[in-house]
Order: structure tokens, then sequence, then C-alpha cells
């Protein structure tokens, strides 16, 4: 059996070293982040005001579900995403998730994501469902 190519990131999420809690269960886990202007993932996002990209944003809640989870898993949809404030070169930002399985299907997993930024203002909300990578994903 062909083995499948490594999954991409956009940056790596510092795991499992950077969590700050976590549930023995995996239902829950608070993480503190840097953003660090030097990183790839910022070039081009804003010359002259650089701020961190959605993007990235949503891919440190996809590795930050996976790894409660404890597999990859794809996201679905998302169900709701709120960018409030910007998140800047020197923040470090702290990714709140809660996780639990949708009721309607026992293999969907919702996700609650808030994130913070350092003076502890809101700057993400974030509700998503992801489900597992299939054969062909």
């Amino acid at each position: 059996m062909p083995s499948s190519p490594p999954k991409a990131t956009m940056s790596a999420l510092p795991v499992p070293r950077a969590w700050s809690e976590r549930t023995a269960d995996g239902t829950h886990a608070v993480l503190r982040l840097p953003v660090d202007l030097g990183a790839d993932y910022m070039a081009g996002h804003y010359p002259g005001y650089p701020i961190l990209p959605g993007v990235v944003v949503m891919d440190w809640v996809q590795q930050a579900v996976d790894s409660l989870h404890g597999s990859d898993l794809r996201l679905c949809r998302i169900d709701r995403a709120r960018f409030v404030r910007p998140l800047f070169p020197g923040d470090v930002l702290e990714l709140a998730i809660q996780v639990r399985r949708r009721e309607s299907n026992g293999e969907a997993i919702s996700a609650n994501a808030r994130i913070v930024r350092s003076d502890r203002q809101l700057a993400v909300e974030l509700d998503a469902t992801f489900g597992p990578v299939g054969p062909h994903a």
C-alpha cells in the first residue's frame, strides 16, 4: 500500500511543549504562540503594516485539533469566524480550543477556538467542523 505524503502545514505548531493547559481527555487545551515577524508566513502580509494572516490562524487551529484528537482530520466547514482585532508581530497569542464529537455524526468533530492577544483583547473567535481524512483526501 503506498504511503500518504506528509501533511503540509504553513507553520509548524510547537506541540506539545507549548500547551499551557490540556485536559486528560483531550477535549480542551490552551497554548501560547508568538507572532514572529521573521517567519516565512509573514512575508508580504502587509509591507509596512505586518499582521498575522488569517489562513495561518486557521492552520494553527487545524494543527491543535489534530493534536487533541490524536490523528489528522480535515476541515469540513467553518461554521463561524470572527476576526475582531489583528495579531501583530511581537504579540504572543493565546489559543484556547474546545473539541467535542457531534451527536448527529459520531465521526465529526466540532471545535471552538478563541484567540486573545498579549493585551488580553479578543482577536479571533472560530467554530469549525472537522472529519476523518478519507483515502483520497
